[in-house]
């Protein structure tokens, strides 16, 4: 019934209304309540910036108002609401803050990691929120890398169970209100780079991103993950962003994931605008 919508839906829009669905702006934006309104815009992140407000009912009230204007346009498409809670929403002043990925992957306990995406989830759509860009499932072969406290384990079998828990525990049955949207996160290579490089090249054959990287993908394209992230790594000199061989090919055919395929951060005007589109980045 859903699908039937959608495709009910994607007829009527207009070229105008589709960039709005694939466009996503910051909550403080000086003229969001107008660009939601007047561009179609189809999710919202809060980072940093100013609050929302002091308590979980000002934030709700906040993004409340937003979503009001999104279905107030002719096609009425509700907003995501979109947030980086990947220990706990630590965004919010009084959240419950848990270890990062790499302290869960010293636990080998995939149990606690389901139970710490519950609570998460929970305070992270008590706060406004339908969305999370978590977990992240890098395979850090490097520890100079600077952001590999974001990843469960170097043990691809570890992450593939952490992977499992995780996206279970933020997304468990999705009509229900205590969960959110989760994103695997970043498609691949984010933790392979050369030297350990942030965004840097990621220089592993195909066959071994296939046996070393892409397993905890398979596992969260089987939980159903709402959303995969794309990283600002290249992968032997192309960037990921525009890669549609692993992008497109891999992920979305050879997966078939049919979620959202989601950038990272101003990644269209980083990466090659309109390149990255036509590689499959929604």
């Amino acid at each position: 019934v859903i699908e039937q919508k959608v495709d009910s839906v994607l007829v009527l829009m207009t070229l105008d209304e589709k960039i709005g669905q694939m466009s996503q702006i910051r909550h403080f934006d000086q003229h969001a309540s107008n660009l939601i309104q007047e561009h179609f815009i189809g999710s919202v992140i809060h980072t940093e910036g100013p609050s929302p407000g002091e308590t979980a009912t000002d934030w709700q009230a906040k993004f409340t108002a937003l979503q009001k204007k999104a279905l107030a346009t002719r096609l009425g498409i509700p907003l995501l609401f979109a947030v980086d809670a990947v220990h706990g929403q630590n965004t919010f002043n009084g959240a419950t803050i848990f270890p990062h990925n790499i302290g869960l992957g010293a636990t080998r306990n995939p149990d606690l990691v389901q139970k710490i995406a519950e609570i998460t989830a929970l305070e992270t759509q008590a706060t406004g929120f339908n969305w999370t860009f978590s977990p992240c499932i890098a395979i850090p072969f490097n520890e100079k890398w600077g952001r590999v406290y974001e990843a469960f384990s170097e043990d691809t079998k570890l992450t593939n169970a952490m992977t499992k828990a995780s996206i279970r525990g933020y997304q468990g049955d999705l009509s229900q209100p205590k969960t959110v949207m989760a994103t695997a996160k970043h498609f691949v290579g984010d933790g392979a780079t050369d030297f350990g490089k942030e965004g840097g090249n990621t220089s592993l054959s195909m066959q071994e991103i296939s046996n070393r990287l892409l397993p905890p993908y398979h596992v969260a394209v089987k939980e159903k993950v709402g959303a995969v992230m794309v990283s600002f790594n290249t992968t032997n000199d192309k960037t990921m962003h525009a890669h549609k061989i692993l992008v497109t090919d891999s992920l979305k055919i050879g997966m078939n994931f049919d979620g959202i395929l989601v950038s990272d951060w101003k990644a269209y005007s980083r990466f090659g605008g309109n390149a990255i589109v036509n590689a499959g980045i929604d």
